[in-house]
């Protein structure tokens, strides 16, 4: 390189991956100030989910869920999808999810800790692909498929009933995040938009202690799972939720949070959305910062 010829500074390249009857196109658009004010420290690439939804709007979903939210039809397509999309326009450092897009993005982040740690994900299925640093999840919650929950330390909480009341960590703002859990009709409803400016700032949680991997016990809150051979999800994390979402309970949120290694937590004061104040936009800039040093480095 000729002296005194700066090297072209090397950007994040970030997968992102829209929510329920959404296209990469709309994904694109609606996250348009979010990827213009992080335009100096990455990359972002959107895909389309493989799985049309309604063919005249172009919007399409990573799976349809079965009534009870056991079943994810189509997860096994969008794996192989996924797979051929980080083969042939990868490597990727991270990835962004939105709602549905989320939960996709938390599997993925297990897909990649066991294969840091040397465990293979279906061994019938090659998933070395699947490498990533960290994630950005956004109204993220965890799947309640049965063939995903050995992708999960532990199992993912009971709906609340009416009469219960929720338990959950206390942040910053002093208040809890309990609320009532989102229906399958609900999840078919939402949106991206922008918000006006949030105050919040993003606070690291103190993980839970290891329990020990074992079905569950009479006295357990926070059952684990038989089969996931790690105490937590270790790619490093962001989640974003509303302390207003209508559609995904800010507990769900918090509870998937739980299943991540150091996981950090910003709790804007919205709905179903991801916020884009200059605040808001701090947080996600100071968190990928941390990467891009990395990355330099390479």
């Amino acid at each position: 390189m000729a002296i005194g010829v700066e090297a072209p500074k090397k950007l994040l390249r970030v997968l992102c991956l829209h929510g329920y009857k959404q296209n990469a196109v709309a994904f694109r658009s609606k996250t348009a100030v979010l990827r213009k004010s992080l335009k100096d420290v990455a990359e972002f690439v959107y895909v389309d989910a493989p799985h049309m939804v309604d063919e005249s709007k172009g919007s399409s979903s990573w799976w349809r869920a079965s009534k009870d939210g056991k079943e994810y039809r189509g997860w096994e397509q969008t794996l192989d999808y996924l797979r051929s999309v980080f083969e042939t326009q990868g490597p990727f450092d991270g990835v962004i999810g939105f709602s549905q897009g989320a939960v996709l993005a938390s599997l993925i982040c297990s897909i990649s800790s066991l294969n840091n740690d040397n465990y293979n994900y279906n061994e019938d299925s090659n998933n070395n692909c699947f490498q990533i640093k960290f994630a950005l999840l956004f109204s993220g919650f965890q799947s309640r498929a049965t063939a995903h929950q050995s992708l999960y330390p532990t199992l993912p909480p009971p709906p609340p009933s009416s009469s219960s009341s929720s338990s959950s960590s206390t942040f910053k703002n002093g208040e809890n995040s309990g609320c009532e859990c989102c229906t399958v009709t609900q999840f078919e409803m939402e949106q991206t938009t922008t918000t006006p400016p949030s105050s919040h700032q993003p606070q690291q949680q103190s993980p839970p202690s290891p329990t020990p991997l074992s079905l569950t016990s009479s006295t357990s809150t926070t059952p684990t799972t038989s089969f996931y051979p790690l105490a937590k999800i270790n790619t490093p994390s962001l989640h974003v939720w509303g302390k207003t979402d209508e559609l995904v309970a800010a507990s769900n949120c918090e509870s998937l949070s739980h299943q991540f290694s150091n996981p950090e937590c910003y709790v804007h004061e919205f709905g179903h959305l991801i916020p884009t104040s200059k605040a808001d936009i701090q947080v996600y800039h100071n968190f990928l910062a941390k990467f891009l040093k990395d990355c330099a480095l390479e």
